[in-house]
């Protein structure tokens, strides 16, 4: 289980934690990091994120391991341009769990079910 229960980011404006976890990050993945830390954190993609209803998970498309974004409750995930550098899960899980808890305010075991009630839902239909 993640120990870490304090935001790195605590207190920063949303332009400062996109900077902040950017270079914290990026040599963690190929690409798309920022651009996506930005439609999250400064445009509000996906609305308020203090909600806790999304967590980071690797997703494998089109050959790659991405990151994808999972909703509580719906089925699947979104996919985002952001790719990994490693192909190891364990790692790529171990950096999601990071990013959650910065980006979506969630820890490990809630993200955890976010992403087990997005799997279920496609399973129950």
């Amino acid at each position: 289980m993640n120990t870490q229960t304090k935001r790195l980011t605590e207190g920063m404006s949303d332009t400062e934690k996109v900077n902040f976890l950017f270079e914290k990050y990026k040599n963690k993945f190929s690409g798309g990091l920022h651009d996506t830390l930005w439609q999250l954190l400064v445009n509000k993609t996906f609305g308020p994120l203090t909600n806790k209803n999304y967590s980071f998970v690797p997703a494998i498309k089109s050959g790659f391991t991405r990151l994808g974004i999972a909703e509580r409750n719906e089925g699947g995930y979104s996919p985002c341009p952001t790719v990994f550098n490693s192909h190891n899960h364990d790692e790529n899980e171990k950096l999601c769990i990071e990013l959650n808890l910065e980006v979506f305010g969630v820890n490990e075991d809630e993200a955890e079910e976010i992403a087990f009630s997005s799997i279920c839902k496609n399973l129950i239909k």
